[in-house]
């Protein structure tokens, strides 16, 4: 069933929900989809839901996603995307909606609270997260009739594998090309050298401990390193600015940061949840009120 679109999907796109369609009638109940950032992973989850509720109007969907941020994205996304379709289905992020967007904490309410089999189409975003404990039990609970996951990033570097969740997958559309497409914007990449030694930063299993990364990194010379750089190649004073996200390894380290570039005459911003009205300052930046969003781990 083809559903009137008023866009068109790129061809990497149509590919992945033909293939989602062919695992559905060889009788697979789950899928991966591994396409690279902003190459439109959503929309194909969205152009599936809207076609199997055109094939079953009483579809329960749940979406588990892992922050709050992108929670509020697929609740605008869903709201487009019903009101595509004549249909009257709720949504929301309360279970009593017949389409469900929730966070993965609390999707991990609803075990032992719903039945097994309350929902037919469970999709997780950011999936590479599939096989954390919490999540993961979750995801094992339910026993859905499809069961879908979107990344960018299948490899892990606990090395656990999705296909433990989600069965065998292929990456259709990888980042070289995806930009020498045109699907994303081409990237330029600069090194900045120092002499930093990682060797002694411990490594848990998951991730790199913390305070290891803190203690490392957050070095004086090297965040003064990175502000003469940033001085002498991207920022000119004039308008508009370029901007860019610098990412930090705790919120400390992004108020030192942050310092450290005002003192060379850029403009930024820490932003992290410990700052209040956190939110204003991303507005800033998205209105280009400032150069460099000084982000924390």
């Amino acid at each position: 069933m083809k559903v009137s679109r008023a866009f068109k999907l790129y061809e990497h796109q149509e590919v992945a929900l033909q293939d989602i369609k062919k695992a559905r009638e060889e009788d697979n109940a789950s899928f991966l989809v591994v396409l690279p950032t902003a190459s439109g992973k959503s929309k194909i989850i969205e152009e599936d839901i809207k076609e199997n509720l055109l094939i079953n109007p009483n579809l329960r969907v749940l979406i588990m996603c892992p922050s709050n941020n992108i929670k509020l994205d697929w609740l605008e996304r869903t709201k487009n995307l019903l009101s595509d379709i004549n249909l009257d289905i709720t949504y929301g992020d309360k279970v009593s909606n017949q389409l469900v967007i929730s966070t993965y904490a609390s999707a991990y309410g609803f075990v032992n609270y719903l039945d097994k089999e309350y929902f037919d189409y469970i999709v997780v975003d950011e999936a590479h997260h599939a096989v954390a404990e919490v999540t993961k039990k979750t995801i094992q609970y339910f026993n859905p009739k499809f069961l879908i996951g979107l990344t960018a990033t299948p490899e892990r570097l606990d090395r656990k594998k999705l296909d433990e969740v989600f069965g065998a997958y292929s990456e259709r559309l990888n980042l070289e090309e995806a930009m020498r497409k045109g699907i994303i914007a081409p990237i330029r990449a600069y090194r900045i050298e120092s002499n930093i030694d990682l060797s002694e930063v411990r490594f848990n299993g998951k991730e790199y401990v913390n305070a290891d990364l803190e203690k490392t990194i957050s070095v004086e010379s090297r965040n003064e390193l990175i502000a003469k750089v940033l001085k002498k190649f991207f920022v000119n004073g004039k308008m508009p600015y370029k901007q860019g996200l610098i990412f930090c390894v705790s919120t400390d380290h992004a108020n030192r940061m942050e310092k450290i570039l005002q003192k060379y005459g850029i403009s930024a911003k820490a932003v992290h949840t410990k700052i209040k009205n956190y939110q204003k300052y991303i507005d800033d930046y998205n209105n280009k009120k400032y150069n460099f969003c000084v982000l924390a781990s």
